[in-house]
């Protein structure tokens, strides 16, 4: 513990940084949609669920091929186009969810969901290559797990209340916009490219 502190304290406090939008958007999508587009939305259970697979089912398609795009191009493209992707694609992503088409409901939530596949992709190889593999377990972990209980864990809480206070329907958008602007200046400014051309 004394080396991962000692050896990996700036690192880990940059991995913090590129799992809060990671932590935020999962949370978001896999446990706080299902119930917006129920009781906000309005939509059946079966066709909230329904979005909610597809998209998750494509979530899992593409993770595997941007992690391989990410070993091509590098690692730092994918990181900012998710990031930069949901910054400007989630309020149009919930706007089309708001009009209350199951086929609309269904592409905004594909939509954010290819973009935190491309984060997603590339964020994994990213992780690990801060740290040397003597203390990688551990200095991986710690950041991780404080970031997404913060963040992750509170942002179905933190949305519904968004909902509440402010009575705008596509409030939780912001939320997920502004952890992506914390990522994304994480990504441009300390994020060193490790895979790819440029590396």
């Amino acid at each position: 513990m004394r080396e991962t502190f000692r050896t990996g304290g700036k690192a880990m406090l940059v991995l913090a940084g590129l799992v809060v939008i990671k932590g935020v958007a999962h949370w978001t999508l896999q446990t706080f949609m299902p119930s917006y587009l129920q009781t906000t939305l309005h939509f059946t259970k079966v066709q909230s669920f329904v979005a909610s697979t597809v998209c998750l089912a494509v979530v899992a398609v593409a993770v595997p091929f941007a992690g391989a795009l990410s070993d091509r191009i590098g690692r730092r493209p994918l990181l900012i186009a998710g990031t930069a992707g949901l910054i400007l694609l989630t309020w149009p992503s919930l706007l089309l969810m708001s009009l209350g088409n199951e086929f609309l409901a269904i592409l905004g939530m594909v939509v954010l969901g290819l973009l935190i596949a491309a984060y997603d992709g590339a964020v994994s190889a990213t992780m690990a290559e801060l740290f040397p593999p003597r203390i990688r377990s551990g200095a991986i972990a710690i950041p991780y797990i404080i970031a997404v209980s913060l963040f992750g864990g509170t942002a179905p809480y933190i949305a519904t209340w968004l909902i509440s206070a402010s009575g705008y329907r596509l409030s939780p958008a912001f939320y997920v916009m502004l952890t992506a602007a914390i990522t994304l200046v994480t990504v441009l400014r300390v994020v060193r490219e490790t895979a790819g051309p440029r590396a």
